[in-house]
């Protein structure tokens, strides 16, 4: 499978989780973060508290740097 460059950005007021395959890194509100990943790829990714539950799952297809 090919590796992209993707970005995924935190446009919420409250700070988020991003998990990835071995990477798990907060996120700052207005900060964004970029990683290598494939079109079949998805992140998880969840609000404020590490015990929250998961506020959102996208594709990676959807984070593609163009």
């Amino acid at each position: 499978m090919t590796q992209s460059q993707c970005r995924y950005t935190n446009n919420s007021n409250g700070f988020q989780i991003l998990i990835f395959r071995e990477l798990e890194k907060t996120i700052y509100p207005g900060e964004s973060i970029e990683f290598q990943a494939t079109t079949e790829d998805r992140v998880v990714i969840k609000d404020r508290h590490i015990t929250a539950t998961i506020a959102d799952t996208i594709s990676c297809q959807q984070l593609l740097v163009i």
